[in-house]
């Protein structure tokens, strides 16, 4: 929505006054107050667009003021900014380690969004057969260093939780069992101690 504000009362407001650029949505002009008239731009591809949105000034001869006067030049002040840049597509995980499979103890991955993103920490992974330290808290928003310590031999998994972050626009990672849930596999070997009848390690 957009707050425009006239040097007076205005009558006579509607959508055919304004123009809207980068989307297919449609335009209402919600409600008139005195100088004040709100633009409300809704439907088409918002819900799913990326990109700079827009909103002009077409003069219609459709906006007077209460003496009848017709706007023919659009004096007016735009109270909310008048391009809005939408970001709907959301934060997703990767996981990357240079330890190679199979391990024989704790381990260093990386998990990065790809964007700036807020919230994460070791609580916000999965992990099956192992727990999970974030490293240091990365400020920067882009990735963060973690160890991994296996419990026992076998497969650890690293799972991302959907919704474990959100970008600058309010985005959630996705939702579990949707493409971008993210999962890596690790094998573990740790060799075990033999030891002889009378006692002795071998």
């Amino acid at each position: 929505t957009w707050a425009i504000r006239f040097n007076e009362p205005v009558l006579g407001a509607s959508p055919a006054d304004f123009s809207l650029a980068g989307t297919t949505a449609s335009l209402e002009v919600s409600r008139v107050e005195g100088e004040y008239v709100y633009v409300t731009a809704s439907g088409g591809d918002l819900a799913d667009l990326d990109g700079d949105v827009s909103l002009d000034f077409v003069v219609s001869g459709g906006i007077t003021d209460v003496a009848g006067n017709v706007l023919t030049q659009p004096f007016s002040t735009v109270l909310s900014q008048r391009q809005y840049n939408l970001d709907n597509t959301p934060p997703v995980a990767t996981i990357s380690s240079s330890a190679e499979s199979p391990v024989h103890g704790p381990f260093s991955i990386d998990v990065s969004f790809g964007e700036f993103v807020s919230g994460f920490n070791a609580a916000d992974l999965t992990v099956e057969n192992g727990s999970a330290e974030v490293l240091f808290n990365n400020e920067s928003g882009g990735s963060w260093p973690v160890r991994i310590t296996p419990h026992e031999n076998g497969e650890v998994r690293v799972t991302v939780n959907a919704g474990a972050v959100t970008d600058e626009a309010g985005n959630p990672n996705p939702q579990s069992g949707s493409a971008g849930l993210y999962r890596r596999l690790f094998r573990v070997f740790r060799k075990r101690q033999s030891c002889c009848p009378n006692g002795d390690a071998g």
